[in-house]
This record gives structure tokens, sequence and C-alpha cells, in this order.
């Protein structure tokens, strides 16, 4: 059975507070990628070049969720559900910015392991992902995107485990932050495919909230 993303969403007072959030975290992730870039254009360093794509495609996904938020609220008021006209389109591209975060997550968390042994062109990755994309697009599923990302970072995770022989001396953030983000990225994707209680989602979206800004806290005294 196909698990699409609903196109009715909650009240309008929730997808304020979905609208707040969504907004928050796209402005945090852009002062990350801007500062990071900063930082590699004054260095070239391929580990900080990972490191500030991350928050780049991480930025443009979350951005597609606004959009969604949007269409909700536009339906809502106007009775024009713009995201069921988009459909395809927005989620060919939340697979795709979504897996290229994770591709660049990957890498940047590997890169002292890797970068002796393989360091994959950027097309490739972008190409990786777009076959990704693809294929879940002829699925229309939101949760086999969700499954497959969330296998693709648990393999990565033992991988790095195997390979990371010495710590980094690289610009990089603790690795177990890295994917206890993106774990609750996959967390807040759950709750736009499924109906949970006010209270469920709002808790959710507050630790959520808690842990980027604690994680964004400390980059930013690290890009300082």
């Amino acid at each position: 059975m196909r698990s699409k993303i609903p196109f009715h969403g909650p009240a309008l007072e929730f997808l304020g507070i979905e609208l707040i959030y969504f907004i928050a975290i796209v402005a945090m992730s852009l002062y990350i990628y801007f500062k990071s870039r900063e930082i590699f254009n004054l260095t070239k360093h391929k580990g900080v070049d990972y490191f500030s794509n991350i928050f780049l495609f991480f930025s443009l996904a979350y951005l597609l969720r606004l959009f969604a938020i949007f269409s909700m609220m536009s339906h809502e008021i106007i009775g024009i559900d713009i995201l069921r006209l988009t459909f395809g389109l927005d989620f060919l591209l939340m697979g795709y910015f979504s897996t290229v975060a994770i591709i660049y997550l990957i890498l940047s968390s590997m890169h002292g392991a890797i970068k002796k042994k393989f360091e994959p062109p950027e097309s490739l990755i972008h190409v990786s992902a777009i076959v990704f994309s693809l294929f879940v697009l002829m699925t229309q599923s939101s949760a086999v995107m969700l499954m497959a990302q969330v296998l693709i970072i648990l393999i990565s995770a033992v991988l790095m485990l195997i390979m990371s022989k010495e710590k980094s001396k690289t610009f990089t953030i603790n690795k177990f932050s890295f994917f206890l983000l993106f774990g609750f990225w996959a967390l807040s994707t759950i709750v736009l495919m499924v109906e949970l209680p006010f209270i469920a989602k709002l808790l959710l979206y507050a630790i959520s909230a808690a842990v980027f800004t604690s994680f964004f806290l400390r980059v930013r005294r690290r890009l300082a």
C-alpha cells in the first residue's frame, strides 16, 4: 500500500507552528553553509566542502517542506491545493535534495578515512541521488524514501566505525551529532506521513528544534 505525503494538513494554528519551525531550520542551515563556505574559500579543504554542502541541500529540502506548508495553508484559506498540482516534481526534488545532503553527511563524517582511498567526483554524487529519486518517484512512496535513506545512514555508520582508525584533525562536527541530527530529520519526515496527536507533534518538533539549535550553537562557535 502506497504511503504518500498527505495533501490536507492540520489546522492553521499548527501549520503556523510548523512554518516557524521550518523557517528557523532553514535560516540556521543557511548560516552554517555560508560561514563554512568562507572557510572553504580560504583553505580549499575538501572536508569543509562536504560539510558546507550538507547544509546547502539540507536547507533546500526544508524549503520544499516550507512550500508544502504554504500549500496546505492556501488550501485552508482559499481552497487551492498547490501541492496536489506539483506533487510529482515536489516529491522528486525532496528525494534528490535530502539524498544529496545524506551523501555529503557520509563523506564529511568519513573524510579522514577515505581521503587517501577514494573521493567520488561531484557528478557521481548527484547522478546517484537523481537515480535514487527517480526510483522513489516511481513508487510514489515517502515511506520507501525514508527507509532507504535510513538504511544508507546505518550502513555508513558501520563503515565509518570500521574505517576510522584515528581522530580527524580537519574541520568536522562530532559524528554522533551528525547522525542524531538526521535522525530527528527522519522523525520530522514521519510527522508529515503519519497522523499524530497534536501534543505528540508539538513535542517532536520541540525536541528536534532544541537539538538542532544546540548543534547550531556549537557549530557557530567553531565558525566564529
